[in-house]
């Protein structure tokens, strides 16, 4: 129906139809948030989501898991669906002991380098480029505004919520 974004546009030929509807089936069946932590299986999985145009790939401290994923999930849940995955990863001080690979490569090789943002661009359909969040506070507003710079499409409802905040900060 129209109103959850999953609808066949008007004078598509049924070729285009059935593509894009298998794309709106395909966004559906992930989660927007994945904890990277709770299943061995998704690292495995991740690496054939090469479709969903931007990647958020999250480090936090388990101290502050909740109220920062919370946040990047909302700014994610702004845009049309199957456009944007949020991976989180919890960063023990284990872990940044001695970094593995997969932290060294995203920038996260000490405490201070946590919470870490970064956004797997996959655009180009070609090798992902990494774009880290960086210079404002990880929050729904900063990350949303970050995105908006990727041309990512908004969810129906997105624009109007965004009206609405502006509204609210105005009169404050």
């Amino acid at each position: 129906s129209p109103s959850d974004g999953v609808s066949l546009s008007d004078g598509v030929s049924p070729s285009d139809g059935v593509s894009e509807l298998s794309d709106a089936l395909r966004a559906h069946r992930l989660p927007l948030h994945v904890d990277f932590d709770s299943d061995t299986m998704w690292p495995k999985r991740a690496a054939q989501l090469n479709h969903i145009p931007a990647q958020l790939l999250l480090f936090v401290r388990p101290a502050h898991a909740a109220s920062l994923i919370g946040q990047v999930s909302e700014a994610a849940r702004r845009f049309r669906r199957g456009s944007v995955i949020v991976f989180s990863f919890q960063v023990t001080d284990e872990a940044l002991a001695s970094p593995g690979p997969m932290l060294r490569r995203y920038g996260v090789n000490h405490v201070m380098n946590v919470p870490r943002l970064v956004v797997n661009d996959n655009r180009n359909g070609g090798d992902a480029v990494r774009v880290p969040f960086e210079g404002a506070p990880i929050d729904e507003p900063s990350v949303f505004d970050f995105l908006l710079g990727f041309g990512l499409p908004l969810a129906e409802n997105a624009s109007r919520v965004r009206a609405k905040a502006r509204q609210v900060k105005d009169e404050l």
